[in-house]
């Protein structure tokens, strides 16, 4: 029975005496407390009482049955085959709960020691032990929304059952202004603003999982290219696109990083935009500079007949500011700082993504070359084969473009491949490349660079000087925008260090 204080602690709360009653809400006191006015939450199991919880009506003060139960408050509802097809509503409390059973939702419980300080659910030890008895039960509930206690306890509960409940099929209460509970907005607005904030419920957010509307503007329309406009031919087979990774391979000398080098400064040229290069196999201060002021002059540092003499101090001077301006140096080779000594750094990928990323933040490039592949140490975990790093590591590559919309250009150099009874050698698809057939199924764009000379009409042979290449591209992921897949040729012209239309 309830007192008459009692009945009327539960009128002050909005809640309904005989709806209190019939789920055995009693004056009583805990076990050995003569002093105050109690109120009984009894807990059921199997129409047994397992557990109660008290409650003192004159100042907060709470206790429970020596070595009651731990069990969900008004755990009937989980097997009652009539509700099966309403959600689950979990509370932080029973008079939480009983609001919201009267509000309309039969089929809710509450949790039975309150809520955490903190997150727990990584490390439960007995808390929420009475979840893993009905694991098997809740397994079966399609959606569960939790009504916590909207302060920091109960965000640390609500967190908690979301991750161990599952937080694809979860939602969350949220309340109006000046309400920290369910309780609270039955107080002050009443039960039909309180089934409102249940049919209001919104879903716990689960990383990766988004509608269109929760994407920012301006993400629409169609992906970014880049072209370089090396020819026309070129430019219907070659794409770059920001966001993205491409893969560059063909046999040693046959100019895939003289080619990349061209695409990387006209791309800079172009777009106004910075470039970060990762030339394993060049000193960036000599011989990247020098390939660099060979194409940014016109012509090799002696001079070229009919084409201007040697480099000018003036024009040194002006292509030297040009590669400041657009070129971060990734190099393992280089100086910590002016004036020290030199540092080797071990390039492995963890350093080599962030030098990247630093290049991307710091410099604003948007376009980063790694040049080869294969200088970059093989950190693999334990028991990890090279397949498997490689397409690991270009996993975070694909991430580090995304994320950052920039774009990366990977050379990677073929397996030794066999050329046929007239030493020509054939040209390198996807699968020749070492290592891994990762390097087709990763990159948005894939491309072999083979040199082809043109051919003698009459004797079918190599013409001297020639320096006809052949470009193939092997993969355009976006082929309606990025390129088709097929082959184009160039040129490359030794007086200006550049690839030309034929």
């Amino acid at each position: 029975m309830l007192s008459a204080n009692a009945r009327e602690w539960i009128e002050d709360r909005g809640l309904d005496q005989d709806l209190a009653q019939r789920y055995g809400l009693e004056s009583r006191s805990p076990a050995g407390v003569t002093d105050g006015d109690w109120i009984a939450i009894p807990y059921y199991r199997a129409d047994r009482v397992v557990n109660r919880k008290y409650r003192r009506l004159d100042e907060k003060a709470f206790a429970q049955d020596k070595g009651g139960a731990q069990i969900f408050w008004n755990e009937s509802v989980l097997n009652d085959v009539g509700l099966a097809d309403m959600p689950l509503i979990v509370t932080e409390g029973e008079l939480d709960a009983l609001a919201l059973i009267q509000a309309g939702f039969q089929r809710t419980v509450s949790v039975p020691g309150g809520a955490p300080a903190k997150p727990q659910a990584e490390n439960t030890g007995r808390r929420y032990k009475f979840i893993e008895e009905v694991l098997a039960t809740l397994d079966r509930v399609g959606r569960i929304i939790l009504a916590m206690d909207a302060d920091a306890p109960g965000y640390a509960l609500n967190e908690d059952l979301s991750t161990l409940l599952g937080p694809a099929r979860c939602k969350f209460v949220p309340y109006p202004d000046g309400c920290k509970d369910a309780n609270d907005v039955l107080v002050r607005f009443g039960a039909a603003r309180l089934r409102q904030c249940v049919e209001a419920a919104r879903w716990v957010n689960v990383a990766g999982v988004r509608k269109l509307s929760d994407y920012p503007p301006g993400s629409d329309g169609d992906p970014v290219v880049w072209r370089t406009g090396l020819s026309p031919a070129w430019d219907k087979r070659v794409g770059i696109m920001p966001g993205y990774t491409s893969v560059w391979t063909g046999i040693p000398m046959h100019g895939k990083t003289q080619l990349l080098k061209q695409v990387t400064w006209t791309l800079c040229e172009k777009l106004e935009m910075r470039a970060a290069v990762a030339s394993f196999e060049e000193t960036f201060n000599r011989d990247y500079k020098r390939s660099a002021l060979h194409y940014l002059i016109g012509r090799p540092r002696g001079g070229w007949p009919n084409a201007g003499g040697p480099w000018t101090a003036e024009e040194i001077e002006t292509a030297e500011k040009w590669i400041e301006d657009h070129i971060i140096a990734i190099d393992p080779h280089g100086y910590a700082d002016a004036g020290s000594q030199l540092e080797e750094i071990e390039p492995t990928m963890d350093w080599v993504l962030h030098a990247a990323q630093t290049a991307i933040i710091r410099h604003q490039c948007r376009f980063v070359v790694v040049d080869p592949w294969g200088e970059i140490s093989q950190s693999r975990e334990r028991g990890e084969s090279e397949h498997d790093f490689i397409g690991r590591s270009l996993t975070r590559f694909n991430r580090l473009a995304r994320s950052l919309k920039a774009h990366v250009a990977i050379i990677a150099h073929p397996k030794k491949l066999e050329s046929n009874r007239d030493g020509v050698w054939r040209p390198p698809g996807p699968y020749d490349i070492a290592g891994s057939s990762h390097f087709f199924n990763k990159p948005s764009l894939g491309v072999s660079i083979h040199r082809d000379p043109d051919l003698d009409k009459e004797t079918k042979e190599p013409l001297p000087g020639s320096t006809r290449t052949k470009i193939m591209t092997w993969k355009s992921k976006f082929q309606d925008v990025q390129g088709k897949v097929g082959h184009c040729y160039l040129n490359f012209i030794p007086r200006d260090g550049r690839f030309r239309e034929p």
